[in-house]
């Protein structure tokens, strides 16, 4: 059946209008990437303590590679990937589970809700891609993402 182009321009704007109004319903504080650690992210600090440079995340990331630290501080500028030497759980309902290989593959780390600080040695500017879970998807492996 054939689709006349009238028709077809009709529904372009209708999903165009959908898009932006959903869009604009999205929440401000799970931004991601606009260098502002808020509730519902994952922070990662290009120093110990949560200090230096920040990027934070609003949902899971396959590849640190792709992102740059964001705000002044030690570490600006620079590949996220095997740099990040603490973080922040701001979610406060879900796990997030890190990892020392892109992909989900390598060491897994769990940060608990609401959990935050410096990571254990094997994390240790040794991180490259995470997911948020609603469980701790079974145990940490020792030392555990977090000193």
């Amino acid at each position: 059946m054939r689709i006349p182009t009238s028709v077809k321009a009709a529904m372009a704007t209708a999903i165009a209008s959908a898009a932006a109004v959903i869009g604009l319903s999205a929440p401000a504080d799970a931004a991601g990437g606009d260098g502002v650690c808020q509730v519902r992210e994952w922070c990662l600090y290009a120093s110990v303590n949560l200090g230096g440079s920040l990027y934070d995340y609003s949902g899971g990331d396959t590849n640190y590679s792709n992102e740059k630290f964001l705000t002044a501080g030690v570490g600006q500028f620079r590949a996220v990937a095997n740099r990040a030497l603490s973080g922040d759980n701001r979610n406060l309902t879900m796990y997030v589970q890190a990892f020392t290989g892109p992909n989900f593959t390598g060491t897994r780390g769990v940060a608990a809700p609401g959990t935050s600080g410096t990571f254990a040695r094997t994390y240790f500017a040794n991180l490259e891609s995470h997911y948020f879970s609603r469980g701790p998807a079974g145990v940490a492996p020792a030392p555990g993402l977090l000193r």
